[in-house]
C-alpha cells in the first residue's frame, strides 16, 4: 500500500522581506526598476509510515477509578499492538487530563465524578498492518481516532532534497 507524500516549500517569507526592502526602495525612487520573485519546490515520496493519533476518555465516579479503567484500556491496546508488529517504542502514551463533571439542575450544581482523557500517539512502520492495527485499536475500546497522517521515515533527506 503506497502513498505518495507532496513535499512543498514556499518562499513566502523571503518574498514578503523582498516585498517590503523593495517597496521601501521605491520610496525613494520611483523610476527605479523591480523585480518579483515567487519560489516553490516540490518532491514526491513514497510513504510508508502512518501515524495514528488516538484518545481513551473515561467516566468514573472518582478520578482513580477512571484513570484505571484507562490504564487497563491501555494496557489491553499496547499487548495487542505487539502481536501485529507495533513495539512499545512506536507507542507514546501523551498527555492526560482529569477534570470533574457537573450537572446544573435548577440553578444548582451537581458533582457526576471526573472524566480522564488520554491521548495515544502510535507510529506503525508496516503499512500492510494498518488495517489490523486500527482494527485492533477499536477493539482496545478507545473513545476516538483523532486522525492518521502519513509520512515517509526519510523525510529529513526529502525536505533537504525539496530545499536544494
Amino acid at each position: 500500500m503506497a502513498h505518495a507524500i507532496h513535499l512543498y516549500l514556499s518562499n513566502a517569507l523571503l518574498f514578503t522581506l523582498f516585498t517590503f526592502s523593495n517597496h521601501a526602495a521605491q520610496a525613494v525612487d520611483l523610476n527605479r526598476p523591480n523585480v518579483s520573485v515567487v519560489g516553490v519546490g516540490q518532491i514526491q515520496g513514497v510513504a510508508n509510515l502512518a501515524d495514528l493519533s488516538l484518545e481513551f476518555s473515561i467516566d468514573g465516579p472518582d478520578s482513580s477509578a477512571a484513570m484505571d479503567e484507562v490504564n487497563r484500556r491501555l494496557n489491553k491496546l499496547l499487548s495487542q499492538l505487539e502481536k501485529h508488529g507495533v513495539s512499545n517504542a512506536d507507542v507514546v502514551a501523551g498527555s492526560v487530563r482529569i477534570y470533574p463533571r457537573y450537572d446544573y439542575r435548577n440553578d444548582q450544581e451537581i458533582f457526576l465524578g471526573y472524566s480522564v482523557d488520554r491521548a495515544v500517539h502510535v507510529t506503525v512502520r508496516n503499512l500492510e498492518n494498518l488495517p489490523v492495527v486500527l482494527q485492533t485499536a477499536v477493539a482496545s475500546e478507545l473513545s476516538q481516532i483523532k486522525g492518521v497522517s502519513y509520512r515517509s521515515h526519510d523525510q529529513q533527506t526529502l525536505m533537504k532534497r525539496v530545499r536544494d
